[in-house]
């Protein structure tokens, strides 16, 4: 008996300690990135032996940034942990919360922001000792997005004390623990669900069982969220009310070859403006789980008497339903194929304006004063297929990557920090060049050189494949819808508008080699080149400015750190280079340094 009691009392007491905050889980201190405070949290202040406990993982995202469900959408990552946990102690997989749709020009992300709870379950062996705390270390990484994406990771430490005799003490996070509870979805209840599919247009039917007038208008809309990944369009979604229920229509994507045997996921119930949470599942979630097979029909109808609710509006919904939908919430629908050709085209041709590119335009125009009419033909073409090439091949990278599993989108090549090291450098070097610091020949192999000055063509092809990797970074956002919208397509639309992307930008180099008389109306050539030559390379180290922040926010501070030296080792190799004593080879190599070094 005194045995026993004494126990209870040490349960007691390591329970009270951290009730009041003074505990070894108190000790587990959140860790700040630039745009996520991640931390884990415990529901209650303890644990009993071969108990269970209720954590989570904490992820407060700074206003306009969010992380990813479990199936991210269009782009992106969900979230994982990798545990370190005492013997015998094991923590379930996360129990995602219903997520919230995040549109990105034409594209649809699932995910969450603000402050999110992801809970897990956490066990304990039967022979845990009372009175000991139980040390758990998880490696978080998650993907946080907003006008960029980060990938960021932190290592989270959570001490537990092992508790007997009473029940532990709500700690402070337990309210979030019970409302994330609301939005865990749980099997449906009450309701029938079923799939037609007719070509790739797919239409999900929620009925309740009972009378017609039991359905009622207990939600104001409801959103599907696919289990699979690349399964379904996730702009495609046209939501209907029906006389006992809700209908979805939905689209397979364009990289699935053939209609899935079975659609899984989960149904939220959104409230209308100004009412509360609707619970209309059969229990007290807003979100449930179905499981539905694929019934294979010839046309897709919709119930009598359906009524529209709200459409995220997909270039291959029914038109028809799009007009009528009285709420388009994606702005997908905004324009079609030619839609986004036109765009993409328009967005070229300002592509020329852009910090990236307008200098290195400027310099390939001047330096076509010196050239005859014929040999500006074959520049101008070769110039042009070199652009329009780039733009398809970067196409062709982009979709092949997606089609083998990837959930990436446009403006994936500036998610990698390696490859936004190498545009920092290129930009530098472009910027050294135009100051006179550096002449191409000084650094080029003399065979290299006389090949290249015999054959202008190549020049020129090379000439545009460097503007459009330039280009790269500086996509306006009207360019960037153009672009996302492409690459939810098929192959043959997305390398269409990419085309369309490369012939405006192509076009007004083009323009002003073809129309008659264009020599009259460019500047003479004199001084006042070189000093506009100078001027030209401030815009380009810019660009490397914004590319060194973005590099510190994927890689942090030590990160930027490196690449800034490898920039002055650059700046050294030029320097060298121009030295009286010519040494090629060293600068050549201290430029190579450079790229791998850095």
């Amino acid at each position: 008996m005194p045995r026993r009691f004494a126990s209870a009392a040490l349960g007691a007491l390591a329970c009270l300690v951290a009730a009041l905050g003074s505990g070894e889980a108190a000790l587990a201190q959140p860790v700040k990135t630039d745009h996520v405070t991640a931390e884990l949290v415990t529901e209650r202040a303890g644990v009993a032996p071969g108990g269970t406990l209720a954590i989570g993982l904490r992820l407060q995202h700074i206003p306009k940034w969010h992380t990813y469900w479990r199936n991210p959408g269009d782009s992106g990552l969900p979230t994982r942990l990798t545990w370190t946990l005492p013997p015998g102690v094991t923590v379930g997989d996360i129990q995602w919360p219903a997520p919230q749709r995040l549109p990105i020009g034409p594209l649809v992300n699932f995910g969450y922001e603000g402050d999110l709870l992801l809970p897990m379950t956490l066990t304990v062996p039967a022979d845990a000792r009372p009175g000991e705390t139980l040390r758990l270390t998880a490696e978080a990484y998650w993907l946080v997005c907003h006008d960029v994406c980060i990938p960021e990771e932190a290592t989270l430490n959570l001490a537990v004390p092992v508790v007997e005799g009473v029940t532990p003490a709500p700690t402070a996070h337990a309210p979030q623990f019970e409302r994330t509870r609301a939005d865990l979805p749980q099997p449906i209840q009450g309701w029938t669900a079923q799939v037609e599919h007719a070509g790739r247009e797919f239409l999900l039917t929620l009925t309740r069982e009972g009378p017609a007038s039991a359905a009622g208008p207990e939600a104001g809309t409801i959103e599907f969220y696919p289990f699979v990944e690349q399964q379904l369009q996730p702009a495609a979604h046209e939501v209907w009310r029906t006389p006992q229920g809700f209908a979805v229509k939905l689209a397979l994507n364009d990289f699935a070859r053939e209609a899935p045997a079975s659609i899984e996921g989960i149904v939220v119930a959104r409230p209308a403006a100004g009412t509360a949470a609707p619970r209309p599942w059969g229990h007290d979630r807003s979100a449930a789980e179905i499981a539905v097979p694929v019934r294979a029909v010839s046309a897709i109808a919709l119930p009598e008497g359906a009524q529209p609710l709200a459409a995220w509006v997909s270039p291959t919904s029914s038109k028809a339903a799009a007009a009528a939908a009285p709420q388009t919430l994606g702005g997908v629908g905004d324009f079609g194929l030619w839609g986004a050709i036109a765009l993409a085209f328009v967005g070229g041709m300002l592509l020329n304006l852009m910090p990236c590119v307008f200098p290195v335009l400027s310099i390939k125009l001047l330096s076509l004063s010196k050239q005859g009419p014929g040999a500006l033909h074959v520049h101008a073409l070769a110039y042009t297929v070199g652009v329009v090439g780039s733009f398809l091949a970067l196409a062709a990278v982009l979709l092949a990557l997606r089609a083998a599993g990837s959930g990436i989108g446009w403006g994936f090549q500036l998610q990698q920090p390696g490859v936004v090291f190498v545009l920092a450098l290129l930009f530098f070097a472009i910027g050294l060049n135009l100051m006179g610091a550096f002449e191409v020949r000084q650094v080029v192999p003399q065979a290299l050189a006389g090949w290249r000055a015999e054959r202008p063509a190549v020049d020129a092809f090379a000439s545009g494949v460097l503007a459009v990797v330039a280009a790269s970074p500086c996509t306006a956002p009207f360019m960037g819808a153009a672009l996302g919208y492409a690459v939810t397509q098929s192959a043959v639309v997305a390398l269409a508008v990419f085309g369309a992307l490369g012939l405006g930008m192509a076009l007004p180099y083009a323009l002003l080699v073809w129309v008659p008389g264009w020599r009259d109306r460019l500047p003479r050539p004199g001084p006042w080149m070189v000093t506009f030559k100078q001027a030209l390379a401030f815009p380009m180290f810019a660009t490397v400015v914004w590319l060194l922040w973005v590099l510190g926010q994927q890689a942090g501070i030590d990160g930027a750190a490196k690449a800034m030296l490898g920039l002055l080792v650059l700046g050294l190799a030029v320097w060298w280079s121009g030295l009286p004593s010519k040494r090629p080879a060293l600068a050549r190599g201290l430029a190579v340094l450079a790229l791998v070094g850095g």
